[in-house]
């Protein structure tokens, strides 16, 4: 079965990122969730376009894209967020993966979680710790091939110096506090002065803008 933390990628499309989570949409169809730059072509594909996992073959198909989400060249956003509809329903729910335990809940970050340690799995490096260095980040600018969007109320985490959080490949990532709450969808990242930085989508936001609820 699915897993959280699996590498998913659209068919045809030479890109993979990590499955972030499963969702219900409104019409009570299960779902992943991951990014719009992994599983929606960053806003150029049409909604239909079969995924799959781990890769994008016809064989390796799991479902079909419905809905995504993404800033534009004239206005900022906050999120860069996909939801595909799963053909099946053969997947681990109620079960975080490479997290290690169920997931309780979603919630918004605030200024006092400065510091908290958060946990991610993703596709390239696993599960790796980091700690929230930044909330409700603002003007941060992300290389698309439509050009330069800009996202705003980010979340900041820094692995530190020995060991990066994230790397290509963990985009989609689900972050996690790490007493079991969702808070964020980890979409891009760098290095600064030899400490690498992790930006990701406030999840309660994106779930709502997208229209699905996060499946526990």
């Amino acid at each position: 079965p699915l897993e959280p933390g699996q590498q998913v990628g659209m068919a045809d499309k030479n890109f993979v990122g990590t499955l972030g989570a499963f969702a219900w949409d409104s019409d009570g169809h299960l779902g992943v969730l991951s990014n719009a730059h992994v599983l929606a072509d960053s806003g150029a594909a049409q909604a239909g376009h079969p995924f799959g996992q781990p890769w994008g073959g016809a064989a390796d198909r799991i479902g079909v894209l419905t809905r995504w989400i993404l800033p534009t060249r004239l206005a900022p956003g906050k999120a860069d967020a996909a939801f595909c509809r799963l053909d099946r329903t053969t997947a681990l729910t109620g079960y975080s993966g490479a997290l290690g335990g169920p997931i309780k809940g979603v919630r918004a970050l605030t200024p006092d979680d400065l510091g908290r340690e958060v946990v991610k799995g993703g596709r390239t490096t696993g599960a790796r710790l980091g700690k929230i260095n930044a909330v409700e980040v603002d003007g941060v600018p992300v290389g698309y091939d439509q050009g330069t969007l800009v996202f705003n109320d980010a979340m900041e985490v820094t692995g530190g110096v020995a060991t990066d959080f994230s790397a290509a490949g963990d985009s989609g990532s689900l972050i996690l506090t790490t007493d079991g709450w969702a808070v964020g969808l980890l979409w891009a990242g760098g290095v600064s002065g030899g400490v690498d930085f992790t930006y990701g989508n406030p999840l309660a936001w994106t779930l709502a803008a997208l229209g699905v609820t996060l499946a526990l």
